[in-house]
């Protein structure tokens, strides 16, 4: 679940006008939104069914690299937003960031799902060492 914005983050997006976006591209971006959701908890499954076998000890080191390359890519995505503000923003310049920042996010959704299947499986052990 997506937590929302700070206030002056939130406030910053409103007051920029907003261009007017087509409905089908929303329908599209978002069945493909929905089509790679299902995709990774398919794979989240399965990473969670490999990871049964290991130690705890190897699942905290695990989440340990994990968080590193999630901080990374972020640091990644933050230096390619950091841009000249007397640059001008044009369509193609911001195709470009967002093309960007787009292999960025892929790559930190991609981490996320894998601290979580690596999380949910020491939370399995857990359970199953209490039980």
């Amino acid at each position: 679940m997506t937590e929302p914005l700070p206030a002056a983050a939130s406030e910053s997006l409103d007051a920029a006008p907003r261009p007017r976006l087509a409905p089908d591209v929303v329908a599209l971006l978002m069945g493909r939104e929905q089509a790679r959701h299902h995709s990774e908890l398919t794979r989240t499954r399965e990473q969670i069914l490999a990871l049964s076998s290991s130690s705890a000890e190897a699942l905290l080191s695990a989440l340990d690299d994990e968080l590193a390359a999630v901080a990374t890519a972020a640091i990644g995505a933050m230096s390619v937003l950091r841009r000249d503000p007397t640059d001008p923003l044009t369509p193609s310049a911001v195709e470009e960031l967002s093309g960007s920042t787009g292999e960025y996010l892929t790559r930190v959704a991609d981490l996320n799902r894998s601290l979580l299947a690596i999380h949910l499986a020491l939370e399995a052990q857990v359970r199953t060492n209490s039980s």
